[in-house]
């Protein structure tokens, strides 16, 4: 989308309508991984891979904002940070920061600042409105005063390492976690604390807080620190209920009780993550075996102003509040699918959009064995079965039936039940160590039959250059006419052995065509057209006719036994 850009004193300047120019499209994405939380009056800001939330804490109604519906410039948000006129500040994954009134925005970046990176790991905002920002590419930390920006690195400031994890504000003092030790700044002289100058258990730290006493505490990964201004100590939270649990944020309530969210993830023995308090003497966790957790891991927590604990779900994008023994779970996706990665979507003849998606791990970048289907049909959002984590490929009829293909069969959605088509060519092996990716489906346009690939032989190959035997899946066409089945392949059409399918359209003159590994092919009902390039041998074939090939490759000296 174009951007317009003034010129506007020191910086460029982008001013936009929080929504003009913003009404032909809609994201409907599941947030997969909270990543920033912030406290506005009533309403909590929540930042995670699909943009910002703005979730009404009496009423539950959320207000979302991401690139399809104005002008933040990258739906990845990291940090959030409110100054005292409520601007909002949204620091981006990947395009700097964004700066929103309510009503206009603009942003910084590399071209209108001394940003170094695009990059923004973490946002603060002083008592005198300056916003401090720390980007991911070590270069120290920024200021921003609402016209000049302020950069200090060791060259320039006192601070000991340009490595920088983490910031706080307290008042005008600038609390700064770096690898070098941690470091405050009062705006003229700069104190380091490292574990040559003090008894600091060690020289990083994940998070920095301060609680109602006055006390900074600092985050690590097997518990927490306190500093009272002359001495630092370590509260570790490796007891035996709680070991083996890597804490992630930090938080501190009014009643100066600390809370930290953490996970399990990439840990052995595996354990359960969830959130764990600290009221200065024992630690307490919560996971999901005793408490209504939506997840087993948490990126983030957060204590509002009134007692409030936020947690946000790395794996699930779910968001938990906790108000003394009372949970409440929010969803903050908008659109209720599973996950971010959407398999296919399809439409019935009410233009009712079928979609099949996997919930997705932005935290571990995996995939867990959960798939939906569901039905939106531009007002309700309808979870569906019959699609498991092994379903290929969804395709619609012209009678508005949803095809769902798996390793088995087929199954059909006549819009209120479900029933198996039987007789389905195979669509699976175990015999042999291959892997399968038939996933085209298509339906044609005149009868609303639906064309696929399916498994037509599996071939087994000798490798002469590196002598060894690999298993070469050969695929056919079948159609299904509604009643019964019609395969082509090899051996009954001119399609190539060794077929490979990967794409099945059908154009408006019902002509099949086929995108394979064999080129372009054409099928009008009687004849095949094949488009390709001059083709090659890659393996010799199993049997007699790979013996004979195999000597006369020999005999001519082009392959040694």
């Amino acid at each position: 989308m174009k951007r317009l850009v003034f010129c506007f004193i020191s910086y460029i300047y982008c001013s936009y309508s929080a929504f003009a120019q913003y009404t032909d499209w809609f994201y409907f994405s599941k947030s997969m991984g909270i990543s920033s939380f912030a406290e506005e009056g009533n309403y909590i800001w929540i930042g995670n891979d699909a943009g910002v939330v703005k979730l009404n804490k009496t009423t539950g109604a959320k207000t979302y904002f991401n690139k399809t519906n104005c002008p933040i410039p990258d739906n990845w948000v990291n940090a959030i940070a409110i100054d005292k006129n409520n601007i909002k500040w949204f620091g981006t994954s990947s395009e700097g920061i964004a700066r929103f009134d309510g009503i206009n925005w603009s942003t910084f970046n590399t071209s209108n600042s001394p940003l170094t990176s695009l990059g923004i790991t973490a946002l603060t905002v002083d008592s005198n409105n300056n916003l401090w920002v720390i980007l991911n590419n070590i270069s120290g930390i920024f200021k921003y005063d609402g016209v000049n920006w302020f950069t200090y690195n060791t060259t320039n400031s006192g601070i000991p390492n340009n490595n920088t994890s983490c910031l706080f504000a307290d008042g005008n003092t600038i609390w700064i976690g770096t690898a070098g030790g941690l470091t405050k700044y009062d705006g003229i002289n700069w104190m380091v604390y490292n574990t040559t100058n003090s008894n600091i258990s060690s020289n990083g730290a994940g998070a920095i807080k301060k609680d109602g006493l006055g006390n900074i505490w600092l985050l690590h990964g097997n518990g927490v620190e306190k500093f009272d201004g002359t001495t630092f100590t370590v509260y570790n939270n490796t007891n035996t209920n709680i070991q083996n649990t890597n804490n992630w944020s930090m938080s501190i309530d009014t009643n100066n009780i600390i809370w930290t969210a953490c996970t399990s993830y990439n840990l052995s023995p595996h354990v359960l993550g969830g959130v764990m308090s600290f009221n200065g003497t024992s630690w307490t966790k919560y996971d999901t075996t005793n408490a209504p957790l939506s997840d087993t891991d948490y990126g983030i927590v957060f204590a509002d102003k009134s007692n409030g604990i936020w947690l946000g779900g790395s794996n699930s994008g779910m968001v938990d509040e906790k108000v003394a023994s009372s949970w409440t779970s929010y969803d903050p996706s908008y659109g209720n699918i599973i996950g971010q990665y959407i398999r296919q979507v399809v439409f019935d003849n009410n233009a009712s959009a079928f979609i099949g998606s996997n919930s997705y791990s932005s935290v571990t970048g995996t995939v867990p064995n959960k798939q939906e289907l569901v039905k939106y049909d531009w007002n309700t959002w309808t979870s569906l079965n019959n699609y498991t984590s092994a379903s290929w490929a969804l395709s619609s009829d012209k009678y508005g039936n949803i095809y769902v293909k798996n390793p088995n069969n087929i199954e059909k959605f006549d819009g209120s039940n479900w029933s198996t088509i039987s007789n389905t060519p195979t669509l699976s092996t175990s015999l042999y160590p291959i892997t399968l990716n038939l996933n085209a489906i298509a339906t044609d346009s005149l009868s609303g039959g639906i064309w696929m690939d399916y498994l037509y032989n599996v071939l087994g190959g000798y490798d002469p250059i590196n002598m060894t035997y690999n298993y070469y899946p050969s695929e056919g066409l079948t159609y299904y006419n509604g009643t019964n089945w019609t395969t082509f392949n090899h051996s009954n059409s001119p399609l190539p052995d060794t077929l490979l399918i990967d794409v099945i359209k059908v154009d408006h003159y019902n002509n099949t065509w086929l995108s394979t590994n064999k080129g372009l092919i054409k099928y009008d009902g009687t004849n095949w057209t094949i488009y390709n390039t001059l083709r090659t041998l890659p393996y010799l074939i199993f049997g007699a006719y790979a013996l004979f090939q195999l000597i006369n490759l020999v005999t001519n000296g082009l392959a040694q036994i």
